[in-house]
């Protein structure tokens, strides 16, 4: 848009018929309008290097504080100063303790009630974590990296201990979790069906006709 915009900007002089550029020779008029529109050019890529050069002095300064943040922790652990700052420990406050919540099995539903999410480790992320998804809703959870995004489906795949409160969700045979990201493995379209079997172990139990296959396929 910027190179339009100049050439346009040249080329004004040449529609008017009393302008001093007009008074010249055709030559002289083609060398100035060529000359003009080439400085024009110029300094539209001059801007757009320099809007570029911003876009990546920020994403520098981005990747260049997470380094001095990874040093500056680094030094402490070998100090022995380190301190958590983001999480909590289960040592100052009264959640329980490993399997000391309940989980109910119940379809069409999933609910936590004042579950606290806490890693393997002792580290409390949420102390209290409340919600409700009803069968048909569309929920979407968003947040900054290591506040509990993950670690809320690690509890309810029961990967995670519950440390206290109340999960209600479906049976572990109606509940599905999807990747973020859809990973294919190499081979045909029959293996990505089967994986993580392979066509002789599915041989061996008498599921390698493409009937067997496409009965499947239809359940889901």
């Amino acid at each position: 848009i910027a190179t339009v915009v100049g050439f346009y900007a040249v080329s004004i002089p040449f529609f008017q018929k009393n302008h001093s550029v007009l008074t010249g020779t055709t030559d002289h008029r083609f060398k100035n309008y060529y000359v003009n529109g080439r400085m024009m050019v110029k300094m539209a890529e001059a801007i757009g290097r320099l809007i570029l050069a911003g876009r990546e002095l920020t994403r520098l300064a981005g990747f260049t504080a997470r380094v001095t943040d990874i040093r500056k922790v680094l030094d402490e652990l070998n100090k022995g100063k380190y301190e958590r700052t983001m999480i909590s420990d289960t040592k100052n406050l009264s959640i329980g303790h490993p399997g000391a919540g309940r989980i109910i099995a119940q379809d069409n539903i999933i609910c936590f009630d004042r579950v606290p999410l806490v890693t393997p480790n002792g580290d409390v992320l949420v102390r209290e974590f409340s919600f409700t998804v009803k069968s048909g809703m569309n929920v979407l959870v968003c947040g900054p990296n290591g506040c509990g995004k993950s670690s809320l489906f690690r509890v309810l795949g029961e990967l995670w201990p519950v440390w206290g409160g109340v999960v209600t969700k479906p049976p572990s045979g109606k509940l599905f979790y999807i990747p973020q990201r859809p990973y294919m493995t190499l081979g045909t379209l029959r293996d990505q069906v089967i994986y993580p079997h392979t066509q002789a172990e599915m041989q061996r139990r008498n599921y390698a006709k493409d009937e067997d296959l496409q009965k499947y396929l239809d359940l889901v």
